[in-house]
């Protein structure tokens, strides 16, 4: 049986090693590569107080960078809310408040 996610996720790109498995405006990613940028930025919400149960918001385009810190952001337990761009500031904070993100 495969761990739930994010284990599984994590598991794949850690099996796929140099093969790619990201691409993105002309650049790809091997999985070993993604898995170091999870990795980092586990680390660094970590570090900023980022646990169980904390609410994230991201505003975030579609890269493997921003894939990667949702991901991230699952593996440290918090909630993930993803805002799309273009929303005013009245229209994120609104968001995020019904979200229970804090500001």
């Amino acid at each position: 049986m495969t761990e739930q996610f994010p284990g599984a996720v994590l598991d794949i790109l850690d099996a796929a090693g140099d093969r790619t498995v990201f691409e993105h405006a002309g650049r790809e990613v091997s999985g070993a590569e993604l898995l170091g940028t999870v990795r980092r930025a586990v680390s660094g919400l970590r570090q900023h107080g980022v646990g169980p149960g904390d609410g994230v918001a991201k505003l975030l385009g579609t890269g493997p960078g921003e894939f990667a810190a949702i991901i991230a952001a699952h593996v440290v337990g918090a909630r993930v809310v993803g805002v799309r761009p273009g929303l005013t500031r009245e229209q994120q904070e609104h968001l995020l408040r019904g979200a229970g993100v804090p500001g």
